[in-house]
């Protein structure tokens, strides 16, 4: 990363630049969609700061949905082991956990971009 830095390709030089210093992007996350208005600024802000093309500033710039399910039981599954040492799919031992947090998919919306562009 570090001798990545002084790379001819611009935008690999100061992504690496950027992550070795620390200078990390700004994450906002929303449970509704950002405001068409909002995001076109800040693409073009950062079009603008770093000089890119349009096809160039997927390195600089997300705007994406991103959803999380707490527990699928198809995936790995995560076993309780009982008094009698019998194992139990978390999902059958616990009747409270299964109805409250289980079947619960929470969708959030991010939007990632450089710290100099906020």
């Amino acid at each position: 990363m570090k001798v990545w830095t002084s790379h001819p390709d611009p935008i690999l030089a100061d992504l690496c630049e950027k992550l070795v210093n620390r200078r990390l992007f700004r994450v906002e996350m929303q449970t509704k969609p950002f405001d068409p208005d909002y995001v076109a600024t800040i693409k073009q802000k950062t079009m603008a700061r770093y000089h890119l093309a349009p096809d160039e500033i997927g390195y600089y710039f997300t705007c994406d949905k991103v959803e999380n399910k707490a527990y699928n039981p198809r995936h790995e599954r995560i076993m309780i082991k009982g008094k009698s040492n019998e194992l139990t799919d978390i999902s059958e031992a616990s009747e409270q956990l299964n109805n409250a947090v289980m079947p619960t998919t929470v969708s959030k919306y991010l939007l990632c971009y450089p710290k100099e562009i906020g």
